[in-house]
Formats: C-alpha cells, sequence, structure tokens
C-alpha cells in the first residue's frame, strides 16, 4: 500500500543520503496518517506495512552493497585531522 511504499523510499533515500533523515521520517509518517485518517487502513495495518518495507528495504540494501553498489558511505570523503590546505594567490 502507500505506506509500505512511502516507508520503503523513505529507507532507500536514507541509505543513500542520510542527512534529511527528519524530512524523510515526516513525509512517509504523513502518507501512512493519511491511509488512518482517510479510513482506508487500521492503525496496525499500516504500522506492519511500514516495519515490513523497512526491513525489507535495509535488507536489500545492505545485500547490495555487498556486491559493490554505491551507497552514502562508500561516497562520502574521509575525514582527516590534517588542517586544511589553503591556497595563497
Amino acid at each position: 500500500g502507500h505506506a509500505a511504499t512511502a516507508a520503503a523510499v523513505m529507507t532507500a533515500l536514507w541509505c543513500l543520503w542520510p542527512r534529511p533523515l527528519y524530512l524523510y521520517i515526516a513525509a512517509a509518517a504523513l502518507v501512512a496518517l493519511s491511509r488512518v485518517w482517510t479510513g482506508a487502513h487500521y492503525l496496525s495495518d499500516v504500522i506492519a506495512g511500514a516495519a515490513i518495507a523497512i526491513v525489507v528495504t535495509r535488507a536489500l540494501a545492505v545485500w547490495l552493497a555487498r556486491r559493490g553498489a554505491p551507497t552514502a558511505k562508500a561516497e562520502a570523503k574521509p575525514e582527516t585531522d590534517a588542517a586544511p590546505q589553503y591556497r595563497t594567490v
């Protein structure tokens, strides 16, 4: 359903770009709440669907990362303790 898809998209985006996690959670929560508010689903259905979607999407992301797919951590630049290098003109 809609809530499970929103939760799966939220998780996939979090795996690729973890910074705006609260934005992803807010968007998925709005979709989930709209399904309950309109009477399309019970709250327990929405929670169960979202939980399954999060677990499956995260497992898929881990599986793909082990096979060399790009992830946010792989694309991040390594942090160093060295002082920044400034260019002089």
